[in-house]
C-alpha cells in the first residue's frame, strides 16, 4: 500500500537487501503521468498513469502488462492476493487481477478521485472527491457503508486498532472500520495536507498541518456536545468576558513546527520506534524523538524535500528537487551514499527486493539498487 502498512508508516525493518546507489535501468522520458507511486510484489511493479495502469518486470523495466484506463490514475495502488485496487478522476474506483489486468469489478463514485486505498479484512477502503470515505466489499465492490466528510478525501487512510482515520481539509475524522461509525472529529482549522496521510505510532496521529507536524492522541473518542460548548467558550474569550482560559481541543498532543527557518514542511513524515523523519522546502531533513518531538539530529542537502522519506533497516531514502537520491544513516543523519536521477523527486520511493523504484518529475521510473 503507499504507506507500506496499514499505519502509514513508511517503515520496513527486516529487509534482507540493501540498495547501494547503482542505476538498474531507467524508462523513457514521459513514460508515466500523473502521482501514482509504484507498488511491488513479486518482481513485479505496478503503477498508474495517464489512461493507464502498467505492470513492469522489476529487473529489466519491461512491460508484463498495460490497460487502457478511462481517466488519471493519480491514486496509488493497494494490493491484496491477486487484486490491485486503485481510483481514477473519471469517478471510479478499480479492482483488476495483478496478474492479467483485466477488470475484477468498477464501483462508481460521484466526483473524480485521486485517493489510495488501504486493505484490510476483506475491506477496501478509499477516500473520493465527492467527500465520502467509502468501504467497499474486496471479492465484490458491494458498499458496505460510506462516511460524509467535510471536504475532498484524496489521502490514503490510516488503520489501527480497529479504527479508521483520513484527513479533509480542515479536519482528522475517525470511524468505527466495520461500520463506520464516527468516533472523533479532530478541528485542525487550516493548513492540512489532503495529499498526504495521517500516520498513526506510538498511540499518535501524525498529520502535516499549517506546514508543520501536527499530533492528536490516537483512539479517542469525542465527548458529545464538546466542541459546540468549547467553540462557544473561546468566542467569549476571544471578545473578552471573564471567563478562564479555553482549554486545547480534546486530544491535541504537540505540534513540530519549523517556522524559525521560514520553511514548510510539506509531506508526511516516516514513523520507526524512536523517532520521526521528515524534511521541508528549505532542504532540511530532521530526526525527532517520536513521542515529544525531541531534536535528535538535522542536515541539510542540496535542495528541497517535497515528499516523504522511506526507512529500511537503519537507513532512511528520500529525493530532493534537484533530483538527488539520498542515502542516510538512521541514528546519526551521515550520507551513506547519494546519486543523480536528473529530475526532481517529488514522489516517495518505493522500496522492494533490495531495489529502490523513484519517479522523477521528468516521467520516467528509475529502479536503484
Amino acid at each position: 500500500m503507499a504507506g507500506y502498512d496499514l499505519d502509514n508508516t513508511r517503515y520496513i525493518p527486516q529487509a534482507s537487501t540493501m540498495p547501494q546507489g547503482h542505476l538498474l535501468w531507467s524508462s523513457d522520458e514521459n513514460y508515466l503521468v500523473g502521482e501514482s507511486r509504484p507498488v511491488v510484489v513479486d518482481d513485479t511493479l505496478y503503477v498508474g498513469s495517464h489512461f493507464k495502469f502498467i505492470a513492469l518486470d522489476t529487473d529489466t523495466g519491461e512491460e508484463v502488462w498495460k490497460k487502457d484506463m478511462r481517466g488519471l490514475i493519480n491514486s496509488t495502488p493497494a494490493i491484496a492476493e491477486d487484486n490491485i485496487y486503485f481510483s481514477d478522476t473519471d469517478q471510479r474506483i478499480y479492482s483488476l487481477d495483478r496478474h492479467t489486468g483485466e477488470p475484477k469489478w468498477i464501483y462508481k463514485t460521484e466526483a473524480p478521485n485521486r485517493g489510495s486505498a488501504a486493505v484490510h479484512n476483506g475491506i477496501v477502503f478509499m477516500g473520493s472527491g465527492d467527500r465520502h470515505m467509502y468501504a467497499l466489499d474486496a471479492a465484490t465492490g458491494k458498499r458496505l457503508w460510506r462516511f460524509k466528510a467535510g471536504s475532498v478525501l484524496y489521502n490514503p487512510p490510516a488503520l489501527n486498532d480497529g479504527v479508521l482515520y483520513f484527513l479533509s481539509e480542515a479536519n482528522l475524522y475517525s470511524v468505527n472500520y466495520r461500520t463506520g461509525q464516527s468516533r472523533m472529529n479532530f478541528r485542525v482549522g487550516r493548513g492540512i495536507s489532503v495529499f498526504d496521510a495521517p500516520v498513526v505510532a506510538h498511540g499518535l496521529v501524525y498529520m502535516v498541518s499549517d506546514w508543520g507536524i501536527l499530533t492528536a492522541k490516537a483512539g479517542i473518542r469525542e465527548i458529545p456536545a464538546r466542541w459546540s460548548i468549547e467553540r462557544m467558550w473561546r468566542i467569549l474569550w476571544v471578545k473578552g468576558f471573564p471567563v478562564p482560559d479555553p482549554p486545547p481541543q480534546q486530544g491535541f498532543n504537540w505540534r513540530f513546527s519549523t517556522r524559525e527557518r521560514r520553511t514548510f514542511i510539506r509531506s508526511a513524515p516516516a514513523v520507526t520506534p524512536e523517532a520521526f523523519f521528515v524534511g521541508d522546502d528549505g532542504g532540511f531533513l530532521y530526526a525527532r524523538d517520536a513521542k515529544d518531538a525531541t531534536e535528535l539530529w538535522t542536515v541539510r542537502v542540496d535542495d528541497q524535500i517535497k515528499s516523504s522519506p522511506v526507512v529500511v533497516n537503519d537507513a532512511i531514502y528520500f529525493g530532493t528537487k534537484a533530483g538527488t537520491l539520498y542515502a542516510l544513516d538512521r541514528y546519526s543523519g551521515r550520507e551513506l551514499w547519494s546519486t543523480s536521477l536528473g529530475a526532481p523527486i517529488e514522489i516517495p520511493p518505493s522500496y522492494a527486493d533490495g531495489k529502490l523504484f523513484v519517479r522523477t518529475s521528468d516521467g520516467r521510473i528509475h529502479a536503484v539498487e
